[in-house]
């Protein structure tokens, strides 16, 4: 899954091979007590072991609209030198996610979350103007399933 990213890089692919992967191994009872910070913490150190040779990683990076949740950083004479990897978590659980009432694969970008991921990059291209920018919003529904929207680019 990981020399499959570093061949061809796919963050939906990724992601979806972390879910399969991991997250689909874990028992019921623990979707009880995760959040946000379950989802990013476990596909950061996931990432962070394989892909260390490519990639830093930034976690909660300060900009002046919020923090990102977590940057991809291509390391400087490597494959990726110069790519950015921005992402936003977002979580439901379970019985949140059920209100919507609507399947995983249907469900919508939400504006909000667009807008401030926005507000990211615009303070990462102002510090890297010339990064190779690519933005995703990842939704996680309990341990129902995920969405991985990728925004627009640089």
């Amino acid at each position: 899954m990981m020399q499959r990213f570093v061949s061809r890089p796919d963050l939906p692919r990724l992601f979806a091979d972390y879910w399969d992967l991991y997250v689909s191994q874990l028992p019921e009872a623990v979707f009880q007590k995760v959040n946000e910070n379950f989802y990013r913490t476990t596909f950061f150190e996931l990432c962070s072991r394989h892909l260390s040779k490519w990639f830093t990683w930034n976690v909660e990076r300060s900009y002046p609209k919020g923090k990102t949740d977590l940057e991809f950083v291509g390391k400087y004479h490597e494959k990726f030198a110069g790519k950015r990897i921005v992402i936003k978590f977002k979580y439901y659980s379970n019985a949140k996610f059920k209100k919507f009432r609507t399947p995983v694969e249907k469900f919508a970008l939400r504006k909000k979350d667009t807008d401030q991921i926005a507000g990211y990059v615009e303070g990462l291209m102002t510090e890297y103007p010339e990064a190779d920018i690519s933005q995703h919003v990842i939704y996680c529904f309990g341990n129902k399933g995920f969405r991985v929207f990728e925004i627009g680019g640089k």
